[in-house]
């Protein structure tokens, strides 16, 4: 992966080059957000019900994913370790904006 001037750049030919951890980030989203849209009625809208629901499926799908991905290629973690390391910021920054949405909603 090729830094930019900039810190953050990449590509989506970049995210498959840890696939066992970005197909359970995607697999986690895509649950989540059917679970939320069908679930979490008293959230909104259907668009937030499902948003809320994506991102909730991060909690369990980016450390699964990290799991599976050190079991079955674990050189790919240390080859693409900037990747990985965004993937985890970018999921715990996601997670907590919609746990806050979600308490604020709550009470």
């Amino acid at each position: 992966m090729r830094e930019s001037q900039f810190g953050f750049s990449y590509s989506f030919s970049d995210l498959w080059q840890v696939p066992v951890l970005t197909s359970a980030v995607l697999a986690g989203e895509l649950i989540g957000a059917a679970l939320g849209y069908f679930l979490l009625t008293s959230h909104g809208d259907g668009f937030a019900r499902a948003w809320l629901g994506g991102v909730l499926g991060l909690i369990p799908g980016y450390p699964l994913g990290l799991l599976l991905q050190w079991k079955l290629q674990p050189e790919r973690l240390a080859e693409n370790a900037v990747m990985v390391r965004r993937l985890g910021l970018i999921a715990a920054c996601l997670i907590s904006v919609a746990l806050c949405m979600w308490l604020a909603d709550a009470s």
